[in-house]
């Protein structure tokens, strides 16, 4: 999955840039790879720690809530899909260990309280409900419809998005198949 996704065109083309969204695209995939890898049988302990190391690299590049949300959601989906409940409870089962969670707390939380001593007010102002909660809801930013950004991911992610039509007929025939899961 990361040679995948550090091929793709847009991580080429940026790639050049010291940009603050490419660091958190990589903490990000760090962060599903590691969660996805705990879920495997005999998982070794260490890699909900490696996933919430990605997820601080996520607080301090750009976000912790947008890095969870997009590290996890999908990652219950797929394994909501693929296993139901069980699977989804094993990886909150491995998510919830100490030592992963006391390395995020012990990376991000410094930060957070150095920038809450010193903005006070405005950091829950700026950094949480404007940052976070109003561009979710509409950004003057970002004025773009939809459907741009779906188009600019299919770009973004070739040549390995020419694949996605074969891999979506893989996944419905599978899919009509019983038992094999």
């Amino acid at each position: 999955a990361l040679a995948v996704q550090a091929s793709t065109w847009i991580y080429l083309s940026r790639a050049s840039h010291l940009d603050d969204d490419i660091l958190f695209a990589v903490f990000l995939q760090l962060a599903i790879v590691a969660f996805a890898a705990s879920t495997r049988r005999k998982a070794p302990p260490w890699w909900p720690v490696l996933g919430w190391l990605g997820i601080s690299g996520c607080a301090l590049s750009k976000s912790f809530l947008l890095g969870l949300g997009l590290a996890l959601i999908p990652l219950f989906l797929f394994l909501f899909f693929e296993g139901g409940l069980s699977a989804v409870g094993i990886l909150r089962r491995r998510m919830s260990r100490w030592p992963g969670i006391l390395l995020f707390l012990a990376l991000t939380l410094p930060w957070y309280v150095v920038t809450a001593v010193r903005e006070g007010p405005a950091l829950v102002q700026m950094h949480f409900l404007q940052q976070h909660l109003y561009r979710l809801s509409g950004s003057p930013y970002d004025v773009e419809p939809p459907y741009f950004y779906l188009v600019q991911l299919i770009i973004g992610l070739a040549p390995w998005s020419l694949f996605l039509p074969l891999g979506l007929l893989h996944g419905k025939d599978r899919m009509a198949r019983a038992g094999e899961r």
